[in-house]
């Protein structure tokens, strides 16, 4: 769970939502810590991924983001985090949003989180990077960082009347370079070319998230 600290607002919500019977969704849960830490305030929350097992360990339900193991109106939080980024290479238009929408029922709450493409340091401009070679590498699976004007589109053929929210953090998280200069440097330490030139980069001016932003949107009621 790359975000730290997670917006107040967030928090808040959350511990308002678990005062009422309900359930939040974190999809694409990866190791499913997110989930968890905001689970600890009170309210059951789902990890939702298409990997099972070790590559997903925090995973309830097996399941996509674009198609969603939960009838239409039924969650009180959907919470997704440096998914969206993954999603637009196939889904350019932000569909995904819509159906997001429609499973929150009338005054259930969507989160999006995603690191901002920040280069403003050697360090942030690494991890930018990093994840351009990786999407590079993964194909329409994976994508680069993305600001949140990417969604602006997306938001347009949401329904009317919504209370949507923006905010921008800077995270205090420290990324741990050491698996990712193990992934660059291969195996024998062979790194060739482009990864050759990021583990250099990476190995002797390190990595830094930076900022991230987040997006709020709340269902209006029925």
């Amino acid at each position: 769970m790359p975000f730290t600290p997670l917006p107040r607002i967030l928090r808040a919500d959350v511990e308002q939502l678990a005062s009422a019977s309900g359930f939040g969704l974190d999809i694409g849960c990866g190791d499913g810590r997110l989930g968890a830490k905001l689970e600890r305030e009170g309210l059951p929350i789902l990890g939702v991924d298409r990997l099972a097992g070790a590559m997903a360990r925090g995973t309830d339900v097996v399941g996509d983001a674009g198609a969603l193991p939960v009838p239409e109106g039924s969650a009180a939080l959907i919470l997704a985090a440096n998914l969206v980024r993954h999603l637009l290479p196939a889904d350019p238009g932000g569909g995904f949003l819509g159906h997001w929408y429609a499973s929150l029922r009338p005054g259930g709450i969507l989160y999006i989180l995603e690191d901002l493409p920040d280069r403003s340091t050697p360090q942030r401009r690494n991890y930018a990077d990093l994840q351009d070679f990786l999407a590079l590498a993964a194909g329409r699976g994976r994508g680069s960082l993305v600001g949140p004007e990417a969604l602006e589109p997306a938001l347009k053929g949401l329904p009317g009347g919504l209370d949507v929210r923006w905010g921008r953090e800077r995270n205090l998280r420290r990324p741990d370079r050491g698996p990712v200069l193990g992934m660059l440097s291969g195996s024998g330490g062979r790194a060739t070319g482009r990864a050759r030139r990021l583990l250099k980069s990476i190995a002797g001016q390190g990595l830094e998230y930076g900022d991230y932003w987040w997006l709020r949107i709340t269902r209006k009621g029925d």
